[in-house]
C-alpha cells in the first residue's frame, strides 16, 4: 500500500511539474525578446569632453511584433531607437552617442529598453576609460 501510494504521488508530482513547465514555455512565446548581438560595448579609452557614438544591433527573436516604447540613460546620452514595430526575426538598431563632459576615470553606464517585452524593461551596457585633459 505504501509503495502504491508513493507511486501515486510520485505520478502526480510529475504531472504537474510537466504542466507547469509547459504553461512557462507558452507564456514566453507570446511576448517579443530582444537578443542583442551585444549587450555590453568597451568604447576603451577616450578624453573628457569628448564624443563617442555606439550601436546596439538586435533581432526579435520572439514570437510577436517588437515594439520600443522608450529607450532611456543618464543625460550624457543621446539615443535613437526604431519607431516603427520590428517584425518576428527582423533585426534592429539603438544608437547612442556618450558625452565624457564631467566625467574622469572608469564609467560604467546602462541603457534601459522599454517594450512590449517580459520583462519590461530589458538592460544593455557601455563601459569606458575616461582620461583627463592635461
Amino acid at each position: 500500500m505504501k509503495k502504491l501510494f508513493g507511486f501515486w504521488m510520485l505520478s502526480i508530482l510529475l504531472t504537474s511539474a510537466l504542466w507547469s513547465q509547459e504553461s512557462s514555455s507558452e507564456a514566453v512565446a507570446d511576448f517579443p525578446v530582444i537578443s542583442f548581438l551585444q549587450d555590453t560595448i568597451d568604447l576603451g579609452v577616450m578624453k573628457a569632453g569628448e564624443q563617442r557614438s555606439m550601436q546596439f544591433e538586435f533581432t526579435n527573436t520572439g514570437n510577436q511584433a517588437l515594439v520600443i516604447e522608450l529607450v532611456t540613460a543618464c543625460k550624457c546620452t543621446s539615443l535613437s531607437w526604431p519607431q516603427d514595430p520590428v517584425p518576428m526575426d527582423g533585426k534592429g538598431s539603438i544608437f547612442v552617442t556618450f558625452d565624457s563632459t564631467g566625467y574622469d576615470g572608469e564609467v560604467i553606464k546602462v541603457v534601459d529598453i522599454i517594450a512590449n517585452t517580459d520583462p519590461i524593461v530589458v538592460e544593455a551596457w557601455f563601459k569606458v576609460e575616461v582620461l583627463k585633459p592635461q
